[in-house]
């Protein structure tokens, strides 16, 4: 029988210029093999939807866990390139989605197209990120990620880009919004590295700024923080040179003109950097 959902429904109204609505997505995914997954996250239970966002989203600390020795992978794609659509199909009563998301791989690579021959036949999952910071699970227990079109090409002139025309695709009952963790499932057996940021002290022309990195069992290659004036385009990049797991570290920034400022502290694991939430300190 199939599952009878209780009615949930809110008013729509327009979304605010201040929310976030832009388009597009995020330039890196997140893929893997489906038969890597050892558990996946769950939706809130039918009599426990208070709102329609309960329909696709995951419960938060619902995580979805790769199997022993296995992880995901980092996936960059061309900027402007990716797409993610949600398609409703079926007739009436019987209704569900299907999901296709459009990238192009640049570059014509041995890289590229091996990637595109070991996962020819092979079910995938994805975590894509939309640019309103939202990300997409493609996959599910039942069925994973498969090619709907790909196509690799070198261009005919030296002005012409290279690279792969991917489009991923699966049926799926409802869209997936995942609220899990993210950072545990680029590491492998082990518990991903955290940043977060410590108090501030702050003078006439300096501010000190401070963090703690945790290694877990992740590898972290480089610290620091960036900062800029409010309403500036450009950050400062600051690098910290050494730091002890579990222990603050900080960075002071000397010659500072008066105004308000904004900082975040960040690390490097596996070539990939991990930031904290940004702050701001005041020079009087």
């Amino acid at each position: 029988m199939s599952e009878i959902c209780p009615d949930s429904f809110e008013d729509l109204v327009r979304p605010e210029t201040c929310q976030k609505t832009v388009g597009g997505m995020v330039t890196e995914f997140l893929y893997g093999l489906k038969d890597d997954v050892a558990s996946w996250p769950e939706k809130a239970a039918a009599a426990l939807r208070t709102g329609l966002s309960a329909y696709v989203e995951t419960v938060a600390g619902s995580n979805l866990v790769m199997a022993t020795g296995k992880r995901l992978f980092r996936l960059q794609v061309k900027k402007g390139s990716a797409e993610l659509k949600y398609a409703l199909q079926g007739e009436s009563g019987a209704r569900s989605f299907r999901a296709t998301l459009e990238c192009n791989i640049p570059g014509f690579r041995a890289s590229i197209l091996g990637f595109l021959a070991a996962t020819a036949n092979k079910e995938m999952v994805i975590l894509a990120k939309t640019r309103s910071g939202e990300w997409h699970l493609l996959g599910n227990p039942d069925e994973g990620v498969e090619y709907d079109s790909a196509e690799a090409m070198t261009g005919k002139a030296g002005t012409d880009p290279s690279g792969a025309d991917v489009t991923f695709a699966i049926d799926t009952d409802a869209p997936t919004v995942y609220n899990g963790d993210i950072d545990s499932l680029k590491t492998v057996d082990g518990t991903a590295a955290t940043i977060v940021l410590g108090t501030e002290s702050v003078s006439s022309t300096t501010a000190t700024l401070a963090a703690t990195v945790t290694d877990n069992d992740s590898t972290v290659t480089k610290v620091g923080f960036r900062y800029r004036a409010e309403g500036d385009a450009n950050w400062t990049n600051v690098n910290v040179a050494s730091y002890t797991s579990g222990t603050e570290f900080t960075k002071a920034i000397s010659s500072l003109a008066a105004g308000d400022y904004v900082f975040y502290a960040y690390m490097v694991v596996d070539g990939h950097e991990i930031y904290t939430n940004t702050k701001a300190f005041t020079i009087a």
